[in-house]
């Protein structure tokens, strides 16, 4: 194949947002422009940081005739899976820059509503003014169009860039009146709709190919916020490369974080036993300086135990609430079913 290219005096490029991730037994290539991700052999995994080193020839001249063959057999992988090309000059592709950081002191939030009132207007306001970008709604009480709405209402006041709902099923949030709600409120992006009648879910879309919002019915059953912290593959998502970078220095759930539980109690996750103080006299741009707020934001996927040799650490968040030593701040999280030493999923 090598000689039919004619590519011996070439290098491999593999493209700069095509990033490699070195698991135990397996590792993969995030594709993140097109969102994908290719798992291979570990054993291939050093081919990769060569490739930037020397041409294909000087590979080839450098293995022995097995490995020759493996090299072979990994560069049409790469090549059939659009992850790479072979170029004359590697220097005139440099790696795309590693750092993350962003304006905001706090990006996303978590804001939970149960049976006990506090003031959430307030709460969007104070996350308004630290500059939050991304907000959850998790409502843990049946909840009707009208209340729904009402609710979100405010949001609409703030620079909150997107909004998304998680809330019981109700005959009312039919999906022409969650149309309405995300129609009227274009902040709102998926709704989730749990404990349905079925599982479907509604696209919407401004024009054929670009949508504005999902309404998600789940016959799955939510009774609290305990219900979080679950890792399977349906939870992967692909980052873009910003996250990537993110994931790579911080924690993939907690930095960055402010949440506001049930009870109106301000904490890093609303699932996490320590709060700052209650929002009806705490202030959330306050907590932000007290000294152990920010103590999980720099706990990384490779400072994890069993994560750091998981291929699919950057794929999947993390949690430091349900972990399965809880005196061991850096042990794996106890919802993940996946041993990267057998490459197995247990049930």
């Amino acid at each position: 194949m090598i000689q039919k290219l004619g590519v011996d005096n070439k290098y491999f490029y593999l493209y700069a947002d095509c990033k490699p991730v070195k698991g135990f037994k397996n590792s993969a290539i995030y594709d993140l422009m097109k969102g994908e991700i290719h798992i291979f052999p570990t054993s291939y995994y050093e081919l990769l940081t060569s490739f930037r080193k020397y041409t294909i020839k000087q590979l080839e001249e450098s293995l022995r005739k097995q490995d020759s063959e493996n090299l072979k057999k990994f560069l049409k992988f790469l090549i059939d899976n659009d992850l790479g090309t072979f170029v004359d000059d590697i220097t005139l592709f440099p790696e795309i820059d590693a750092s993350w950081d962003h304006p905001s002191p706090i990006t996303n939030a978590i804001v939970d509503v149960g049976e006990k009132e506090y003031n959430i207007n307030m709460v969007l306001q104070q996350l308004d003014e630290l500059r939050v970008t991304n907000i959850q709604f998790r409502f843990f009480k049946i909840t009707s169009f009208k209340e729904l709405r009402n609710k979100l209402s405010n949001v609409k006041n703030t620079d909150i860039k997107s909004v998304e709902v998680i809330s019981p099923w109700h005959s009312s949030l039919t999906p022409s009146n969650v149309d309405k709600l995300i129609d009227s409120n274009y902040r709102v992006t998926d709704v989730y709709l749990y404990g349905a009648p079925e599982n479907k879910v509604h696209i919407l879309k401004i024009a054929k190919l670009i949508s504005r919002g999902r309404i998600i019915y789940s016959k799955e059953q939510i009774n609290s916020c305990e219900s979080c912290g679950l890792i399977n593959k349906k939870s992967f998502c692909t980052p873009s490369i910003s996250n990537f970078n993110e994931l790579l220095s911080y924690n993939g759930c907690l930095n960055r974080k402010i949440s506001v539980d049930v009870n109106g109690y301000i904490k890093n996750c609303p699932s996490m036993k320590t709060s700052y103080g209650h929002v009806s006299s705490a202030s959330l741009v306050d907590v932000l300086k007290e000294s152990n707020f920010k103590k999980y934001w720099s706990i990384k996927k490779d400072d994890i135990e069993v994560c750091k040799d998981c291929e699919f650490r950057y794929v999947c968040t993390d949690c430091r609430v349900y972990i399965q030593d809880e005196k061991n701040l850096f042990s794996k999280p106890a919802k993940c079913n996946y041993d990267p030493y057998t490459t197995e999923w247990k049930i």
